[in-house]
């Protein structure tokens, strides 16, 4: 935690920092609700950092406390912990105004109940589960990736076997979850009204632009300034990529205009266009979107698969990357391809009940990745302080296996010794 506490004040503000303090339209409500009542109590929104700071403290002791417990050895919870504190990138997050903070300790929460339902299955798990699902995706919607879990941990850890054990057990890991989603968006509506909108449709929107000669369906019926408009964009963008071509592939490249489509792309055509039908223009963004993505699958579906894979390259290697990044780089891919296998072994395992318990919680922790990093391909954008925020679940799945390798091999070579001993 001290990379926290040192970071200078002029960190604390990011660029996605504005739309919370101001509680854009496009973000969820609870970091922004939270900021306004720091900012009440306290005098100053910046002071949210403290909370943070706090927050992430007792999150990665719960979750040290739950590896001790999960496998009564004490020297796993102050591997799991110094792992967790480990990684620079992750533990600064705490020290900006941006809802990864707070995700970053709620996922600690939700990784150590997993951990103790592992070792004790019980419908107050299902609980905690639910409820940490529901903050989790307040704060950052790809955590929309955590729901298929809840139908894997009601399989792995059930609980009761008559009707009325299961009917609980069902509402106990829906009921908390769905109440705290549904809460934030109607106080979302409520706030913004008419222009209450999301990322989903500027990420639709710009995933539309991006594409080179992608056009929905029906072109013809494309506005001719908005097309004029995309056209001209695309080119002026082009202009960048004939300077980078040497160094980026165009998928990289694809990427980036994304990015800038999202921020940079005149408003003026969209709000005329909007107008005229009668729709707020992130609807239209949606539906343009949306019909530019059926119209063209192929293209979306590789661009969305670069998104993916982006997610745990981190960085395009354009010939004078850093050897610290380089090593970063690699350890990452490292873990994004240890996961990936154990999720995909991990369905095996479980299909043939064969599942070894120490393998349940890792499984599910990638799952977790996997999941919310193609969520993240598929409507949004990579970001290296995204892949950051999952850091916890990549020491789950990666260190604990470790840690429980450890000890059988420890006793064979025990073995070992006492009949060399013994002859």
């Amino acid at each position: 935690m001290a990379t926290a506490l040192t970071v200078n004040a002029e960190s604390l503000i990011q660029p996605d920092s504005q739309g919370f303090l101001e509680f854009s339209p496009l973000r969820t409500a609870l970091y922004p609700l939270i900021l306004r009542i720091v900012a009440s109590t306290s005098g100053s929104a910046l002071n949210t950092i403290y909370l943070q700071i706090g927050m992430a403290g007792v999150a990665a002791l719960f979750l040290a406390f739950s590896v001790c417990r999960w496998s009564g050895r004490w020297w796993h919870a102050y591997a799991v912990l110094i792992a967790v504190l480990a990684n620079p990138s992750a533990v600064a997050l705490h020290a900006q105004i941006l809802s990864d903070s707070l995700f970053v300790s709620t996922l600690c929460l939700f990784l150590g109940v997993l951990l103790r339902m592992d070792r004790e299955p019980a419908l107050r798990h299902y609980f905690s589960v639910s409820l940490l699902t529901g903050i989790a995706i307040a704060l950052r919607p790809a955590s929309y990736a955590i729901l298929p879990l809840w139908l894997f941990i009601l399989w792995l850890y059930p609980v009761g076997r008559t009707r009325g054990e299961l009917a609980a057990a069902l509402i106990l890991i829906t009921a908390p979850g769905v109440l705290i989603v549904s809460s934030e968006r109607l106080y979302h509506g409520r706030v913004h009204g008419p222009e209450a909108a999301s990322l989903l449709d500027i990420h639709l929107f710009a995933r539309a632009v991006a594409m080179d000669d992608a056009w929905p369906a029906a072109a013809a019926a494309v506005d001719p300034v908005l097309r004029q408009a995309i056209t001209a964009f695309r080119a002026d963008t082009d202009v960048i990529s004939a300077r980078i071509a040497s160094v980026f592939d165009r998928r990289y490249y694809l990427m980036e205009r994304e990015v800038e489509a999202q921020y940079r792309f005149p408003p003026g055509p969209l709000l005329g266009v909007a107008g005229g039908l009668g729709l707020p223009v992130h609807r239209y963004q949606r539906r343009f979107g949306l019909a530019t993505i059926v119209a063209n699958p192929l293209p979306y579906v590789q661009l969305a698969a670069s998104h993916y894979a982006m997610s745990w390259v981190l960085f395009t290697d354009d010939g004078a990357l850093s050897f610290h990044k380089r090593i970063v780089r690699f350890g990452v891919i490292s873990i994004g391809v240890a996961t990936l296998t154990l999720a995909i072994a991990g369905f095996f395992l479980v299909a043939r009940r064969a599942m070894p318990h120490w393998l349940r919680v890792p499984w599910l922790s990638s799952l977790l990745l996997h999941g919310s990093f193609l969520l993240i391909g598929l409507v949004g954008v990579y970001g290296s302080r995204y892949t950051s925020g999952y850091w916890p679940a990549m020491v789950i799945a990666v260190l604990l296996p470790v840690l429980n390798l450890v000890r059988p091999a420890a006793r064979l070579r025990q073995g070992a010794n006492e009949s060399t001993t013994s002859v």
